[in-house]
């Protein structure tokens, strides 16, 4: 009896144990189509990864590619408007110029006008003498006629008064 219940005993195990040996083998079949499929995920994932990579890699390439165009785009841009800048601020400048220009004419201009003004007033002065001047020698010119006259006068008398006594002269030594 004990010899039966040792044996059957040993049976059940037996047999525990051979169950968990085909749950064990099941396992490590379920395991094992797991771990292929899981190695095909992988091997699909890195050819995804690669060509993810090769994806990056051209994007990162035609980034660059982009990037210059809009640095040498940028730098185009940078000239360009460092050229207008320049050429604004000569333009100011040019216009500052023109307006100090302006305003040291206007300030020649108003002295100008001031010095015609004095002018106009000192050639109405001279204008004025030379007309007292004029009015002068007219009158010089009228008491010199008058004088003239008077000297022609006195001549004829001198010249008469001469032949008068060369007359008598000569009469005397005839």
């Amino acid at each position: 009896q004990l010899l039966i219940a040792k044996e059957k005993s040993h049976h059940a195990s037996m047999s525990n144990l051979l169950g968990e040996k085909r749950d064990v083998e099941a396992n490590e079949s379920r395991l094992k189509v797991e771990s292929e499929k899981l190695e095909e995920q992988l091997e699909q994932q890195g050819a995804t990864i690669e060509k993810l990579q090769n994806q990056l890699l051209t994007r990162g390439k035609i980034m660059e590619k982009l990037q210059t165009r809009l640095d040498a785009k940028d730098q185009l841009l940078i000239a360009k408007e460092k050229s207008h800048l320049t050429s604004m601020s000569k333009l100011l400048d040019e216009k500052r110029t023109v307006e100090a220009n302006e305003s040291r004419l206007k300030v020649e201009s108003e002295k100008l006008e001031e010095q015609l003004e004095q002018q106009g007033a000192t050639i109405e002065k001279l204008q004025n003498q030379l007309l007292t001047r004029g009015k002068t020698m007219e009158e010089l010119q009228k008491q010199l006629d008058a004088q003239s006259e008077e000297n022609q006068l006195l001549i004829a008398k001198e010249k008469s008064h001469l032949t008068s006594m060369s007359k008598l002269l000569d009469e005397k030594r005839t």
